[in-house]
């Protein structure tokens, strides 16, 4: 796994002016609200990458939950620590002419809260790589990198670190595994001014004889350098195209050394087959074998537990059979929208189409009902409650009624995953009713998939459309409940 610390994590207002003036009124052209932080810059991009990664570091107020709450959105975890005094900052970056920063102050971290942090290190190991970024707010003590660096030497965790002067200088004796200084903080460190790559690589590797294991260079418009432990200088050109926004541009330089260093323990391990192979090790090896050791893992790792589980959750609806009707489909419906498409979902599908086999219809009419509420719940909360879901899930909202009465819970995935807490909740409650009522009603199925596309075989149709209807507004009125307006 891959951590990522960020002291003094914001709420980065982006903004664009046209021809910015002090003292009059100017009126934004664009703007967006993001998570900011060193740290969680990485974090966002390895997860657009298909990393995972675990945020780290201090929240505080609302401010804080929204920071974490944006996170979430990308697909990163979190894990912060949640001060008591103060509010996580709110930062300005305005482009206009020239780009312009105003950075909020943070929250007054305790030395209970920096233990509490100390205390989370611990658990990590040898196999993971920590990433610590960023400038240290002054409520901590400029020896924090240095203490989390001792902190962690002993278990061999590969540390990468992103920081300034000297920061970065008290850090070395530690050997990090990566550090990424940009050209004009490599040339503050040692008196000199730096802007061609050519120019960098001998600086490179003094740090790398003060310590470092890899140097990592970023330099705007003239690209990146990288030396590594073994010696090899890479120079990459800045990629072509118009300038939005600079702001973590070096963070997403971190992330993807990460991801790469990731693909090429794999090429490691291969590099010892004959060169005659060399052509198949992209189009056939790396993936086959990814699949493989993914497979091994499903295996004996993943099937084990999961396959207990449902034999277990089988059985108990088994017991639940023919005894409590209503009981059984409520309970079959809001297993359908628990997990969607996980375990929970697919034990009570298993358990559905057998029960077809057995003669028995009505478990499957609250099965595919529980399973059509989460999607058409969604779409619908997307038109009666827009303030709670972002222009990009509004859009994509509609389509979830097809999907929904198709009986593709699946459309719901998305919007689940972005906000599992309050999503999930509110859909296994609506589901759950629909199963229900389903049963109540007498309602039977003798299909196993199609949504309203298999309606011949449905018996007590127009009741399993009532049913169908109050499942899916009771969980898009929790949804409208539950959920958080969002900022655009």
């Amino acid at each position: 796994m891959i951590y990522t610390i960020t002291f003094n994590p914001s709420l980065d207002y982006v903004i664009q002016v046209d021809h910015f003036k002090p003292g009059i009124i100017n009126k934004t052209k664009f703007e967006e609200i993001l998570p900011g932080g060193k740290g969680i810059n990485v974090s966002i991009v390895l997860s657009n990458l298909g990393h995972e990664s675990t945020a780290l570091g201090f929240m505080a107020g609302f401010t804080g939950e929204e920071i974490e709450h944006r996170l979430e959105s990308y697909g990163a975890k979190t894990d912060f620590i949640h001060v008591k005094k103060g509010l996580s900052r709110i930062n300005v970056k305005m482009k206009s002419d020239e780009e312009t920063e105003i950075n909020g102050m943070g929250p007054d971290i305790q030395p209970e809260d920096i233990q509490e942090l100390l205390n989370q290190l611990d658990d990590l190991t040898e196999k993971d790589i920590l990433v610590i970024s960023g400038s240290i707010p002054s409520t901590l003590p400029d020896t924090m990198y240095e203490q989390i660096m001792e902190r962690v030497q002993k278990k061999k965790i590969k540390v990468v670190v992103d920081a300034t002067n000297n920061l970065l200088l008290k850090v070395l004796k530690y050997k990090p595994f990566l550090i990424k200084p940009n050209n004009h903080e490599l040339g503050e460190i040692f008196n000199v001014e730096l802007n061609t790559r050519d120019e960098v690589i001998p600086y490179a590797k003094k740090l790398q004889e003060m310590g470092a294991q890899n140097v990592l260079i970023s330099m705007a418009g003239q690209g990146a350098v990288l030396v590594s432990d073994n010696n090899e200088v890479i120079q990459s050109k800045a990629p072509k195209g118009e300038v939005v926004n600079s702001v973590g541009a070096g963070d997403s330089m971190v992330a993807g050394f990460l991801a790469g260093y990731t693909v090429l323990l794999l090429k490691k391990i291969l590099d010892k087959l004959p060169e005659s192979l060399d052509g198949m090790k992209p189009v056939l090896l790396y993936p086959l074998l990814g699949i493989f050791i993914v497979g091994v893992i499903m295996q004996f790792v993943v099937e084990p537990p999961i396959g207990a589980l449902n034999v277990a959750i089988n059985e108990g609806l088994k017991g639940l059979n023919g005894s409590s009707a209503v009981l059984l489909g409520a309970l079959l419906g809001g297993m359908m929208s628990v997990d969607m498409g996980g375990p929970v979902n697919k034990a009570a599908y298993v358990f559905g189409t057998a029960s077809i086999a057995a003669g028995n219809y009505n478990i499957m009419a609250a099965v595919m009902i529980g399973g059509m509420v989460p999607p058409i719940a969604i779409a619908l909360a997307t038109l009666f409650f827009k303030d709670k879901f972002t222009a990009e899930q509004r859009k994509a909202g509609p389509t979830n009624f097809i999907m929904g009465l198709s009986f593709i819970t699946e459309g719901a995935i998305p919007f689940a995953a972005s906000d599992p807490l309050h999503v999930l909740p509110a859909c296994a409650v609506g589901s759950a009713v629909a199963g229900g009522l389903s049963m109540a009603f007498g309602c039977t199925l003798m299909a196993p998939h199609g949504g309203i596309f298999v309606v011949p075989t449905i018996g007590n149709p127009l009741m399993y459309l009532v049913a169908l209807v109050i499942g899916a507004f009771i969980a898009c009125g929790l949804l409208g409940l539950l959920k958080k307006k969002v900022s655009e």
